[in-house]
């Protein structure tokens, strides 16, 4: 198995060239955002490219990007910005974090998008039933940027600990929650009961909080491919914390990680059509507005290695891990993506990928094929492979 509900079949090509050849194909059409993107995540079967974006909308592309970049399908019940968005490990869901206070499950095996979340997280309560969020209900006064929500705008939200735990960044804390879908099978496929759909409810509890010294978590990053207590969160304080979230406690605070809060983590959770040694997966990346990545090692909380020469002073760029590991990309305000040699152990970059029109915010490699996507504040998805196309 690579990963649940995954069979490796294929194998990601280790000896593959640099992703560096532009794929114009990609560009064909219409921006598919409004607003800059925030974030890219693609599923772990490679089939697909979700993207968040400050025009309140996730969007879902699927591969070949060359063929299906024109043609995405929206998830809309968000009233702000979104921040994130991530995959659950047998990529049939999706969760998004936004500025409207929310976090909401997504269904991601529906033949195209909607405005109907599986479950929206709207509350601190301890224990919450939620409705399936409708277009007439996602103007909710606690889904608006000024309502109470989670209590303020929601930074980054993820799948923990093999699906079973939801994290959520907001504000000094982060939020652990369990949750449970609705159950839609009595709705079946008939128009008859699209009302019962809508009625269908799903469920979510508050199970824990971490919360740091700093006055503001600025990132967080926990593993979700397989069982770790560990959660990563930076904050305002430019602290990194490492956090036992079984036992609520602080294990280790690497002070002083950059010279400005840190804005992004980064976990290598590797891909599941590459095999690699246990202890990578102790390494991860931190990026901030010092326009330095930083690689380190969990088991001495010890920066490895910097990488710098791209350019970072104002926007959140999020690093990533190649498959292969023999890459890390990050974008940059100079309107390129840089890559460097992980191996190398040398902050110079290896290529500069341009084509952009504005700040690359977010990268993300292709776990199966040698392949980076990149998000842009145009609101494009762009590609580049190692080879041409």
């Amino acid at each position: 198995k690579g990963g649940a509900g995954l069979v490796r079949e294929r194998e990601y090509p280790r000896d593959a060239g640099v992703p560096k050849q532009r794929q114009a194909g990609v560009e064909a059409g219409e921006a598919q955002h409004r607003g800059a993107i925030r974030r890219l995540a693609w599923s772990r079967d490679a089939t697909r490219l979700a993207s968040a974006s400050a025009d309140h909308t996730v969007a879902l592309i699927k591969a070949p990007l060359a063929k299906h970049a024109a043609d995405p399908v929206f998830y809309t019940a968000h009233t702000a910005a979104v921040n994130s968005v991530a995959w659950n490990l047998d990529c049939s869901l999706l969760i998004s974090a936004s500025a409207d206070r929310t976090v909401r499950v997504w269904s991601a095996e529906r033949g195209a998008g909607n405005s109907d979340a599986l479950v929206t997280l709207d509350s601190r309560d301890r224990s919450h039933s939620a409705s399936v969020a409708s277009p007439s209900s996602s103007s909710s006064a606690s889904n608006k940027p000024g309502g109470a929500g989670l209590g303020g705008e929601v930074k980054d939200a993820s799948f923990f600990y093999l699906d079973r735990i939801v994290l959520a960044a907001v504000e000094k804390e982060v939020l652990l929650f369990s949750y449970a879908l609705p159950d839609t099978s009595r709705a079946g496929g008939s128009t008859h009961n699209d009302i019962e759909r809508l009625k269908a409810r799903g469920s979510f509890r508050r199970v824990g909080a971490l919360q740091g010294a700093a006055e503001r978590v600025t990132a967080m990053a926990g593993v979700n491919s397989f069982l770790s207590h560990l959660v990563l969160i930076a904050g305002s304080n430019r602290h990194v914390e490492v956090w036992d979230a079984g036992a609520g406690k602080l294990v280790h605070t690497i002070e002083e990680a950059h010279e400005r809060p840190v804005h992004a983590l980064t976990l290598n959770e590797a891909s599941a059509f590459a095999s690699h040694p246990a202890e990578s997966h102790d390494l991860f990346l931190s990026a901030a507005t010092d326009g330095c990545v930083s690689l380190w090692d969990l088991r001495t909380c010890a920066r490895v290695s910097r990488f710098t020469g791209h350019l970072n002073r104002i926007h959140p760029l999020a690093p990533a891990f190649s498959p292969c590991l023999r890459f890390v990309a990050v974008g940059s305000e100079d309107r390129h993506a840089y890559l460097f040699d992980l191996r190398s152990g040398s902050g110079t970059y290896l290529e500069k990928l341009g084509g952009h029109s504005d700040v690359v915010t977010h990268v993300a490699f292709n776990p199966l094929h040698p392949q980076i996507a990149t998000g842009c504040v145009d609101g494009r998805v762009r590609a580049f492979s190692d080879k041409q196309s």
